[in-house]
């Protein structure tokens, strides 16, 4: 997802998560899965990676690697990164 105001976004752990929920592919996903959760996992590169996965009760599984740039763009991945990953802008 691009955040259509780029100049507006300040890129910081609650932004980044607040950004991801406004995604169809996260809306879709906890309209089924009301166990879904997301946290900061790491802050690099000009990134913020987030954990997006679900809540099993005495442990968590994750569904995909995320990360939100300075811009506000979203994008995610099923290969962690440091891999050769293909990030794909999230809708």
């Amino acid at each position: 997802m691009s955040n259509n105001n780029t100049h507006n976004f300040i890129l910081n752990d609650e932004n980044a998560v607040e950004q991801i929920t406004k995604t169809n592919y996260y809306k879709d996903l906890s309209k089924e899965y009301p166990n879904v959760i997301l946290f900061v996992d790491d802050k690099r590169n000009n990134y913020i990676y987030i954990y997006l996965g679900f809540d099993e009760g005495t442990h968590a599984t994750r569904k995909a690697f995320v990360r939100v740039d300075s811009d506000g763009t979203v994008q995610y991945s099923e290969i962690p990164p440091g891999q050769e990953s293909d990030w794909v802008n999230m809708q």
